[in-house]
């Protein structure tokens, strides 16, 4: 990019490499975001930031991106299932993650829970229950429980870094598969049977 300042725009490019302004029209200090796009994840990027005042001055910064990705990968830990037995069965499914509820330039991280619920009848397959949803779009709060089998992800209030999600299950659970996918795809994933 080689343009003067009061042509960058004020919103990030979409698809392309790019410059914007992020600041309200008139703050000071100006600040301004870069997003570079590479063709693959093992390309390192080496690059350079110039500004040139009216006067002719110049001031610099040089930068190198590693390859690999620069978002941090995907956890999960911790996960804890209570089960609740009798005529309205249920179960309660804790796990922490540290990924960030605000979403980096490339997507947002994403958390999906599959829950199998204990056959009814012997001939017909188990049934499963599956919510995938951008962490930063989990609730703080659940509904009230619906007809089982139901499941619901709600995120305990917090400022971070580790954030302890819940998965209320209406319904005799049987096995949890709960995956954590990063914008780049790096996954983890735990696998646990209710008993």
């Amino acid at each position: 990019l080689d343009s003067t300042l009061d042509q960058v725009g004020s919103t990030a490019p979409v698809g392309v490499s790019g410059v914007w302004l992020t600041s309200a029209p008139g703050a000071k200090p100006s600040v301004y975001r870069a997003v570079i796009l590479r063709a693959a994840l093992t390309d390192a990027i080496k690059f350079a930031v110039r500004i040139t005042d009216p006067l002719g001055r110049t001031g610099e910064r040089f930068a190198t991106i590693a390859s690999g990705s620069i978002n941090p990968a995907p956890d999960l830990s911790a996960l804890t299932v209570k089960k609740v037995v009798g005529p309205l069965a249920s179960a309660q499914i804790s796990f922490s993650s540290s990924v960030p509820l605000v979403s980096p330039l490339d997507g947002p991280y994403v958390i999906k829970v599959v829950v199998t619920f204990k056959k009814v009848i012997f001939f017909f397959p188990a049934s499963t229950r599956t919510i995938t949803l951008p962490v930063g779009s989990i609730p703080t709060v659940g509904h009230a429980p619906g007809t089982a089998p139901e499941i619901q992800l709600v995120r305990t209030p917090g400022p971070g870094p580790m954030y302890l999600y819940t998965v209320l299950c209406s319904g005799n659970a049987i096995g949890i598969d709960v995956k954590v996918t990063a914008p780049d795809g790096v996954v983890a994933e735990q696998t646990q049977v209710v008993s």
